[in-house]
């Protein structure tokens, strides 16, 4: 997982208390030349996937899976689409409409 990237999942995590913290170690970190890595994938970076996924749903349990994946590409502006985004970039956007609803439930812009 990029710094960046752990750094927001695990500010988001912590301050509504997931338990998912412990799994932000096990995301895989993406190729550092940009391509497919031969190397097997961690299983270890589904859970905290599935778990922001959820947590996303709920939030707005009246989108489709369609809807809630295409809003999480939109954010990350993937080229290409879903099929060229890697998990940190799925992850990232998803934390980002979370955080991006919970700042104007406060009220914050």
């Amino acid at each position: 997982m990029s710094g960046a990237v752990a750094s927001l999942f695990s500010a988001h995590f912590a301050r509504n208390g997931t338990r998912f913290l412990i799994f932000a170690d096990r995301i895989s970190p993406p190729n550092v030349a940009g391509g497919m890595s031969m190397a097997p994938r961690d299983s270890g970076r589904i859970a905290p996937i599935l778990e922001a996924i959820r947590e996303l749903w709920q939030q707005h349990p009246d989108w489709t899976l369609g809807q809630l994946i295409e809003k999480v590409v939109a954010t990350q502006g993937a080229r290409g689409g879903i099929r060229a985004m890697d998990d940190d970039a799925m992850l990232m956007g998803i934390i980002e409409l979370l955080h991006s609803r919970s700042k104007r439930s406060a009220g914050t812009p």
